[in-house]
């Protein structure tokens, strides 16, 4: 299950290198995560816990057949910095460590799905990179954020609903997709973009 939260900023935060090349920010109570292709997640990358209403219990025929085994807490962070004339965009996939949890320590197929849950969330960070080119104004930045979230969310309700605990958390169908796609990306790593422009 993913879970997101809202990260536009118009200010640039600087951040700390933690172990295995994810970079990671506290922020109150937020532990940020930055994705890395370097580096999968862990279980110790889940510091949050679930509270009562976190577990979900859907009957049929009286008997409970689904429940939430974990969450994934991600977003898509934007860091907008304006000078003369001059507009900088830096853009990267996220996940609040510390609103994240898996139920059952150990559980490896969880601990997949919610990989496909951040991967997703990088993909569409790409997609953001490569649709913030297009802009020409603050406004159409804006216009544009919201449109590629609205499509990161129907993609994560799509995927939570083919990549079920009992098929192994992500099916190879779905796996592959997802490389394909990180790979089609690539030529949008980079997380800065700069505009000629600072309305």
């Amino acid at each position: 299950m993913q879970t997101g939260f809202h990260r536009w900023m118009g200010m640039v935060v600087l951040s700390m290198v933690c172990s295995g090349g994810l970079r990671a920010q506290q922020s109150g109570e937020a532990k940020l995560l930055y994705w890395s292709p370097e580096r999968r997640l862990s279980f110790d990358d889940f510091g949050g816990r679930r509270k009562t209403g976190d577990t979900i219990f859907i009957y049929r025929n009286a008997k409970p057949d689904v429940h939430r085994l974990g969450t994934i807490s991600t977003a898509i962070d934007v860091h907008v910095k304006k000078e003369r004339k001059r507009t900088t965009f830096t853009i990267r996939a996220v996940m609040n460590a510390n609103a994240s949890w898996i139920r059952a320590e150990g559980d490896s197929i969880t601990l997949r799905h919610e990989q496909g849950h951040f991967d997703i969330t990088e993909i569409y960070t790409r997609v953001m990179r490569r649709e913030m080119r297009k802009a020409r104004s603050h406004k159409d930045s804006e216009t544009i954020y919201e449109a590629v979230l609205a499509a990161e969310s129907a993609e994560h309700a799509q995927y939570d609903a083919a990549n079920t605990f009992e098929n192994g958390g992500i099916t190879r169908a779905w796996s592959d997709q997802i490389a394909r796609r990180l790979k089609a990306l690539a030529p949008y790593n980079n997380p800065k973009l700069v505009h000629a422009w600072d309305k």
